[in-house]
């Protein structure tokens, strides 16, 4: 399988990561944390990131094996990302960047399950304010899309960590 370079914009990548190897409904995702760069593949639930460190979410990676998950990033000086990149089965997307310091504040996603239903449950480590879940009021079903952000804009705040958990 091969690898595909990812520049300052989100793009899709085959990097073959974790929930291609699962057999339950996985959701997989790895950050990239400020003055450290690339951390490890987690899973389902698990934290992505630093907590309480005072070091900037960057960028996220993700990749299921179930359903299709479209994300994209609000980013300090920048706002929102004018497009949403897609990680079908098997596939992996980025968003954010790499190495030039500006902190993902808020994530955007629209879910397609596969076809049994469920959904992406998140949560957000936010730099003074800690854990916080997705805006339930921001999540609305439309047909077999579900939308939901995660986050704060408008108030300067990095996201520090962040998980995900299909449901």
């Amino acid at each position: 399988m091969g690898t595909t370079v990812v520049l300052a914009t989100a793009a899709t990548l085959t990097l073959g990561g974790p929930a291609e190897a699962g057999t339950g409904q996985e959701i997989c995702y790895q950050a990239h944390v400020q003055d450290r760069g690339w951390l490890p593949w987690v899973c389902n639930g698990a934290w992505a990131g630093t907590r309480g460190e005072g070091k900037n979410l960057e960028a996220l990676r993700v990749t299921t094996n179930y359903g299709e998950i479209c994300l994209r990033a609000h980013r300090s000086r920048y706002g929102w990302d004018s497009t949403e990149q897609c990680a079908k089965p098997g596939k992996t997307v980025q968003i954010g960047t790499e190495g030039m310091n500006v902190p993902i504040e808020a994530i955007e996603y629209v879910e397609r399950p596969g076809g049994s239903g469920g959904y992406v449950f998140s949560t957000a480590h936010l730099r003074d304010k800690g854990d916080v879940p997705h805006y339930r009021t921001s999540t609305y079903h439309t047909g077999w899309n579900y939308y939901a952000r995660l986050g704060t804009t408008g108030e300067a705040r990095p996201m520090e960590a962040v998980r995900f958990n299909w449901s």
